[in-house]
């Protein structure tokens, strides 16, 4: 208890009390001295006012003694003072009017006054005091609440209040003390940052020393600002969100404000987007791999980034032994306990698949089932003691094993192996499509050889002996030596077209600017000289170029060929016209043969189609070869009626980029 400096109205309030006490004792005075009355009578009289001025004296001692904050006493002092002034008019009022105006004091007036004024005053303070029941009731709620949460919550919370610009613990929840278990020293009263400090577990070679401790005084008394706190917890590491929750005013750090410390742990959270990191790094160098065996590699090391405390192998069917094998067995966190890995045989491998499994067996496979019990059974017969067994498979004769020692394995570590898995078959059958390919144009590559040095060479030596045989015979020998380098001729047509379609088939195309006019002329000059009897008519602008090579003429003889040799008429007639548009040429190849049923457009350019009839020439793929090397220059071949018979053969080739203008126009 002290006295206040400030007294003002709480000290008006004790002189205002002491006066009214001296009516009462005044009147006792006046009523024995003067009155001659009996001074039990005088004192029973005024028994209730010296009772009541005492009281009021007493509040007023106790008001100015308390150690309320200085504005709360003040606040009464005024309310007190007030009332008494106002109590003070009104019977001022009453006396005033009835001693001045009427001559006549009534002093049932003056008691039911008194009694209005009593009841006024108590409907006020029976209202005020109903408010603060229901006040206080809501604040129980409240703190009820506030207190199941504080200690359900899994979230590590503590509740601190400000003692000069301290934060100070009051409390801790249980998961608090669950996570960080304080030692047997009382946390409460002391500096929260130094009760985490000392609470932090010491670092060391193998965990990571705790982190953010001082940020936490940007946190403090701030409800808009977070950190993260990585803490050394027992024998792990474990990262928290830090936030602020204020209760009450003030708040900020001021003197008397409190609120609580949430500590919510993200350290699942992290170590998801960790493994998708590494999940995600990984699979680029997955699909940089370029053999099955360095994608099988890359893909046991993306899964030793993914399982912490596990070993990872990858096992393949061996017919020779009849078993699986492991291959580069590893161990997640560099650890070496485990060397080697064991090879299972099939007695331990064709135990029924496991239910969480389903594919790590499957019905009809040339090679034994591969179960993950047994490969559990195995590690554990070997000295390799394991809880947790996962089975996938990789390829028809590789399953991917990661096995783990201790703890579980979440859901989304098996979604995040699932991924893996699918990514990587993904990528062994895109490997195995690229062997393949490699494979065909070693063979294409073969054939073009063969084609181009031994049979072609041969058929050269063929046409020189025939044409000795010409010169040198007459009669029906001659004949048949004629034949015989007329059909020379076509073989070494029919190689040179094999040799060019082997070239788009397996090369890629070198495109450059070919003058479309010279090349035109010159093919229709030769297939006047070797089909005679057909007209031919051009229509060809100067100066027009297309995007292509040398192998466009084999497109055009082709074309021409066609229209010729499958024309049912004595005297065919073809006509060639091109047509320069702003970014594309046309080249149209019309003949009046017996054209092309609307059923057939499609079939005609498939590899092997020998044409309408099956007495028509050819080696059933010019049409196939023109499709194909159009193709490859970005162009188009269509088939339309002509009028009024035959088919238009419409080719259109990309002009080179400066003929073409601007790509967006």
């Amino acid at each position: 208890m002290f006295l206040r400096e400030r007294v003002d109205y709480s000290l008006g309030l004790l002189v205002v009390s002491g006066l009214l006490f001296l009516v009462p004792l005044f009147d006792m005075w006046q009523d024995v001295a003067v009155g001659g009355k009996a001074v039990l009578s005088t004192v029973l009289e005024n028994s209730v006012f010296l009772s009541l001025a005492l009281v009021l004296i007493g509040l007023s001692v106790w008001l100015l003694r308390n150690d309320w904050e200085e504005q709360y006493v003040q606040l009464v002092g005024q309310w007190s003072m007030a009332g008494t002034a106002v109590v003070a008019l009104i019977y001022g009022w009453v006396l005033g009017f009835q001693l001045v105006v009427q001559n006549d004091v009534k002093p049932y007036i003056i008691a039911a006054d008194g009694v209005v004024i009593g009841a006024l005053v108590l409907f006020v303070a029976g209202v005020y005091h109903a408010r603060s029941r229901m006040e206080s009731a809501a604040r129980a709620v409240e703190r009820d609440r506030v207190a199941a949460l504080f200690e359900n919550t899994s979230d590590a919370v503590v509740a601190i209040t400000f003692e000069d610009d301290s934060a100070v613990v009051t409390e801790t929840n249980a998961s608090f003390e669950m996570i960080f278990t304080p030692d047997d020293d009382p946390l409460v009263g002391r500096p929260v940052i130094g009760v985490l400090r000392k609470l932090m577990a010491p670092a060391t070679e193998d965990r990571t020393e705790s982190a953010g401790i001082e940020q936490l005084d940007e946190v403090i008394g701030d409800p808009t600002v977070q950190v993260e706190l990585r803490v050394g917890v027992r024998s792990d590491t474990r990262d928290f969100i830090v936030s602020y929750v204020p209760v009450g005013e003030p708040s900020g750090g001021e003197s008397g404000a409190s609120g609580f410390l949430i500590f919510t742990d993200i350290t699942a959270q992290k170590q998801r987007k960790r493994q998708f990191e590494r999940l995600g790094e990984g699979t680029e160098d997955l699909l940089d791999a370029r053999s099955v065996d360095d994608v099988l590699d890359v893909a046991q090391r993306i899964t030793l980034n993914l399982f912490d405390d596990a070993v990872v192998g990858i096992w393949t069917y061996d017919r020779e032994t009849n078993g699986y094998h492991p291959q580069q067995p590893m161990v997640a966190n560099g650890g070496d306990r485990i060397t080697e890995l064991p090879t299972l045989s099939t007695s331990e491998t064709t135990m029924a698949s496991r239910e969480s499994d389903p594919d790590v067996a499957s019905d009809g496979d040339p090679t034994p089932a591969f179960d993950g019990d047994g490969v559990h059974a195995a590690l554990e017969t070997r000295g390799y003691p394991v809880s947790t067994t996962l089975v996938r498979r990789l390829t028809d004769q590789s399953y991917l094993v990661t096995a783990r020692e201790t703890g579980t394995v979440s859901t989304t570590e098996r979604h995040l192996l699932d991924l893996l898995v699918a990514n990587t078959r993904a990528v062994v059958q895109r490997v195995d499509r690229e062997d393949q390919l490699a494979d065909r144009n070693d063979q294409l590559e073969f054939i073009n050889s063969l084609l181009r040095h031994d049979i072609q060479n041969s058929m050269t030596i063929i046409k020189a002996r025939g044409k000795a045989l010409v010169d040198a015979t007459d009669g029906q020998a001659a004949d048949y030596a004629r034949t015989v380098v007329n059909q020379s001729d076509d073989v070494s047509s029919l190689i040179d077209r094999f040799r060019a379609l082997l070239t788009v088939l397996t090369d890629e195309l070198d495109c450059k600017a070919i003058a479309l006019g010279p090349l035109i002329k010159e093919r229709v000059r030769v297939a006047r000289s070797t089909y005679p009897d057909a007209t031919i008519r051009l229509s060809v602008p100067d100066g027009v170029s297309v995007r292509a090579d040398e192998m466009l003429e084999t497109v055009l003889a082709n074309l021409i060929r066609n229209a010729i040799e499958h024309n049912d008429t004595d005297s065919p007639t073809v006509e060639i016209s091109v047509t320069d548009h702003e970014r594309v040429v046309s080249l149209e190849v019309a003949d009046d043969g017996p054209g092309i049923p609307d059923d057939e457009t499609e079939v005609v350019f498939r590899r092997g189609n020998r044409g309408l009839k099956e007495a028509d020439i050819g080696s059933g793929f010019g049409l196939f070869f023109v499709d194909e090397l159009v193709d490859g220059y970005s162009g188009s071949v269509t088939i339309t009626d002509n009028d009024p018979r035959g088919a238009v053969f419409e080719v259109k080739l990309p002009k080179t980029d400066s003929d073409a203008g601007d790509p967006g126009s």
